[in-house]
């Protein structure tokens, strides 16, 4: 799958591609800018509402040293909470969606990007814990919308991303025990859902996991 090709693959929701174009952001151009709290805060869907403009973003990365979810397109790799930027080898090119309209059944609004350590996180509830600076920076961000839940997985879809109810990070469930959180210590994905990130590469991390979108144990990479 090419970035031009995500036109259509909101998993049988139609977007505006034409504002996505203008925007720049089917090739990854922009601001991430446009978090974490459990599934049971997000807003209901509304019956019968059409989704119009979910954009797409892609140049999201998995970071290796902390095991969170960051945006590696505005120049910078951020801060991790295990020291210095984030670490995006072996991470494949995953593309997130955001909106302003209300949320598919399937996907839970409120996630924010942090312009300061670069991270996503979920900020419905409460403002997430920054490496080095307190509290994210999230001026700028966009609402991103994240699947959870969504059953039988298509071959560009990985799930088991959890959210740490320490930090409100996004991170992946199955390397918890390597993960590092800004809170201290390991991610705490008590509570969370099993929420799911799409790629357009691939990742081949080099560590133990799910091989993404269907599910079998294996060494990636």
């Amino acid at each position: 799958m090419t970035a031009e090709s995500l036109n259509g693959a909101v998993r049988n929701s139609s977007i505006n591609r034409r504002q996505a174009l203008r925007t720049g952001l089917l090739a990854g151009i922009g601001v991430a800018g446009v978090g974490s709290g459990l599934l049971n805060t997000a807003p209901a869907a509304s019956a019968g509402v059409e989704i119009k403009d979910l954009i797409p973003q892609t140049n999201w990365r998995w970071c290796r040293k902390c095991q969170g979810h960051f945006f590696g397109g505005s120049g910078t790799f951020g801060f991790c909470p295990f020291g210095n930027a984030h670490d995006s080898t072996g991470s494949g090119d995953y593309y997130l969606w955001y909106s302003e309209d209300p949320p598919r059944s399937d996907m839970q609004p409120g996630w924010r990007w942090c312009r300061r350590c670069q991270s996503l996180s979920y900020a419905a509830v409460v403002t997430g814990l920054c490496p080095g600076f307190g509290r994210h920076d999230l001026g700028g961000s966009g609402n991103y919308h994240v699947f959870h839940d969504v059953g039988v997985l298509n071959p560009n879809e990985q799930d088991q991303w959890n959210w740490c109810r320490k930090c409100q990070g996004l991170f992946y469930g199955p390397n918890q025990s390597r993960s590092w959180c800004a809170g201290g210590n390991r991610h705490d994905g008590t509570g969370s859902g099993n929420y799911m990130v799409q790629y357009l590469s691939s990742p081949k991390s080099g560590v133990e996991g799910r091989q993404p979108g269907r599910g079998s144990s294996l060494i990636l990479g």
